[in-house]
């Protein structure tokens, strides 16, 4: 992903956070038919097929990443977002452990 461009994938897919995350624009894909509910989106603008792909191309639109960051992984909110579901994590799952 570090030689491209952009990136162009499922809407629910692994690669979007890591684009966001090398700075690539990602171009999120919702083809139909899916069971994808749209509620789940948010803000997250999606491509419906290749033609609607293709013309926001050929009009230089850009996907708003910034707002996708924040609303699927709080990138702009918490500081270390990974880190903090780690921590999260840990605090819950230690003590459960340790018994």
């Amino acid at each position: 992903m570090e030689w491209s461009d952009f990136v162009v994938g499922p809407v629910n897919s692994g690669a979007f956070v890591e684009a966001l995350a090398l700075g690539r624009p990602y171009y999120p894909m919702r083809c139909s038919p899916t069971l994808l509910d749209d509620k789940l989106l948010g803000p997250v603008r999606c491509y419906a097929d290749g033609e609607s792909l293709l013309d926001a191309l050929r009009r230089g639109e850009a996907p708003d990443d910034r707002t996708a960051g924040e609303y699927m992984a709080s990138l702009d909110s918490i500081r270390d977002a990974g880190q903090a579901v780690l921590n999260t994590w840990y605090s819950e799952f230690t003590p459960a452990i340790e018994g």
